[in-house]
C-alpha cells in the first residue's frame, strides 16, 4: 500500500521486527527467510539486550528461541509484553515443550508457537499473519 501526497508517493514505513536467538547462525537464517522491504530486521544474540532495545527500536513483532542461556523465551515474550503488550510475538522451539510454555500460548501470552525445523513459508506465513499483511 501507497499513501498519495499530491503528485509524490510515499512508501510505508517498515514493520521492525526483532529476532532474538542466542545462535548467531539461527537468528540471521530467521532474518534470511523473512528478507523483504517491508520488514526492518534487527536481530540479537543476546535478549537482555533485545529486551532494553525495545523502547527505543518499538519493534511490531518479536521472534525469540525459546531455548536461550540469559533467559528463555517465554520469559523475554513476557517481559516485552508488560512493557508493551501491543507487540506481537513468535516463540521458536527444537526441542520439547512444558507445560508452561503451552499454558502460556493458550492464555495468549505468546501469540504463535512454532517448532523448528519447519517450512519457511510457514514462518513467513506466520509473520504476515501477524502483521496484517498479504
Amino acid at each position: 500500500m501507497f499513501l498519495h501526497s499530491g503528485e509524490q508517493s510515499v512508501m510505508p514505513l517498515p514493520r521492525v521486527i526483532f529476532v532474538v536467538d542466542d545462535e548467531p547462525i539461527l537468528g540471521r537464517t530467521v532474518v534470511r527467510i523473512l528478507r523483504d522491504p517491508a520488514y526492518a530486521m534487527h536481530v540479537f544474540d543476546d535478549p537482555l539486550v533485545a529486551l532494553a532495545s525495545i523502547d527505543e527500536s518499538r519493534p511490531d513483532l518479536v521472534i525469540s528461541d525459546h531455548e536461550m542461556l540469559q533467559m528463555t523465551g517465554l520469559d523475554l515474550l513476557r517481559k516485552i509484553r508488560a512493557r508493551r503488550p501491543e507487540v506481537r510475538t513468535v516463540m521458536l522451539s527444537g526441542g520439547p515443550l512444558g507445560d508452561q510454555v503451552r499454558a502460556a500460548v493458550a492464555r495468549g501470552e505468546i501469540d504463535r508457537l512454532v517448532q523448528k525445523p519447519c517450512l519457511n513459508e510457514t514462518l513467513r506465513a506466520v509473520v504476515r499473519e501477524l502483521l496484517g499483511s498479504s
